[in-house]
């Protein structure tokens, strides 16, 4: 059965590049992940004439027998720019109403809130008649689940949810069931590795072109760069063939690469083992702090972190020695398994984590240019310092040492739980 599945992002601002689009490539991960490819990602400004043309289009494109999915996000809202409800009643003719059990939550919000005026916010409500409601229950604005016979034969649907990702990322993964029925199944194979401290062009020139021959035209494999990592994307309808790179990629890169990013296995890894972990940041300012406490449920383990970007901070804050300061200076390798060790030591915790480095795009010199970091590591069987360097620019310099932190501070703990 052939299928055809549509992201649309709405918004002017979106644009006009004042903001980032958040949903599309989540919606795009999440198909890809399951499975399907996406036909189409596709951002519109907040024009109803232009919206209601995008999915004429889609609709007169679409042949008989194709499953038709759109998901689209934004428009919701309670401006008049917001216009997904009507461009959404006027392409299947179905009247707009408003949801009793999103009102109810609306005038308990403005009762409670002097900034919600109820009469200007009850646009917020609306849905359709006949369609499928999702509830949101992390904001005011319903999502719709439509279907529409088309004219040529076949069913389009249509998920309509709102553009801020914190209510529509919820709201989606309620509503994928349904949408995973409507799509056919699929037997594609898939895997996705992540692999740290390796370039793009490097990986292909390992992993991809020695096998390239042996690897049938249905097979697909895609990469994304990230920060101090790369995440690889493998599809096939054939098993073995997922199975041959991931061989290959085992033999090449052993502890360097892994099935889930290094801040998920460390969540984990820390909770299961009842670690405690605390970070003292210099260079990067907080970022990996960030990166632990974005995932919720991180303080079962993180006991907390310093920015102690100044070298009065760090003698005063973690008690490094002044005289590792004058001889050595702040951005070196005595500097960060000072700060690691003192730290662990005053916190008590399982593992410490430290960073020192010059991020630019002054400060360097010959004998440490801008880009030169020093990760240091501190736990029960001991310390070590793991030099970096990124020639790159100042907020790639602190993202790039983040992430790779994260990583040698999960290799560190698997190496020394094996002594």
């Amino acid at each position: 059965m052939q299928y055809s599945i549509h992201i649309l992002s709405t918004g002017t601002e979106l644009v006009s590049g004042r903001s980032r689009d958040g949903n599309g490539p989540f919606l795009c991960s999440y198909f890809s992940d399951a499975g399907y490819s996406v036909s189409s990602m596709v951002i519109l400004p907040d024009d109803p004439e232009e919206l209601y043309r995008y999915f004429l289009k889609l609709e007169a494109n679409a042949n008989k027998e194709e499953v038709l999915v759109v998901v689209m996000t934004g428009g919701l809202g309670p401006t008049e720019d917001d216009h997904t409800v009507d461009v959404l009643s006027r392409f299947s003719g179905s009247p707009t109403k408003e949801d009793p059990e999103a009102l109810r939550r609306l005038q308990w919000v403005a009762r409670k809130s002097s900034r919600v005026k109820l009469e200007s916010a009850r646009r917020q409500v609306r849905v359709l008649e006949g369609q499928e409601v999702v509830n949101n229950r992390r904001g005011l604005a319903p999502g719709i689940l439509m279907k529409k016979n088309r004219p040529a034969g076949g069913q389009m649907t249509v998920l309509a949810l709102p553009g801020v990702p914190s209510e529509m990322h919820p709201m989606f993964e309620a509503a994928s069931n349904a949408l995973m029925q409507i799509l056919p199944s699929t037997s594609i194979h898939r895997s996705v590795l992540y692999i740290y401290g390796e370039g793009e062009s490097s990986f292909q020139a390992k992993i991809i072109e020695p096998i390239r021959d042996d690897l049938s035209p249905d097979f697909r494999w895609g990469i994304t760069s990230g920060r101090g990592h790369i995440r690889i994307f493998l599809e096939s309808p054939q098993r073995r063939e997922i199975a041959l790179i991931e061989d290959s990629v085992a033999g090449s890169y052993g502890r360097k690469y892994f099935r889930k990013p290094v801040e998920e296995l460390i969540h984990e890894h820390f909770l299961e083992k009842k670690y405690l972990l605390a970070t003292a940041e210099s260079c990067t300012g907080g970022l990996v702090g960030k990166l632990i406490t974005d995932r919720p449920g991180s303080s079962g383990f993180y006991y907390g972190g310093a920015v102690v970007y100044s070298n009065e901070a760090k003698v005063k804050v973690l008690g490094v020695s002044r005289e590792i300061l004058d001889k050595s200076g702040a951005v070196s390798e005595p500097c960060a398994r000072a700060m690691a060790s003192e730290l662990r030591i005053r916190t008590g915790v399982s593992y410490a984590l430290s960073i020192t480095g010059i991020a630019g795009p002054e400060g360097g010199s010959d004998e440490k240019p801008v880009g030169t970091v020093f990760v240091g590591l501190a736990g029960p069987e001991g310390s070590e310092v793991i030099p970096l360097f990124f020639p790159l620019d100042r907020e790639r310099v602190r993202e790039y040492t983040a992430i790779m932190s994260m990583y040698l501070l999960y290799d560190f703990v698997l190496r020394t739980e094996g002594r």
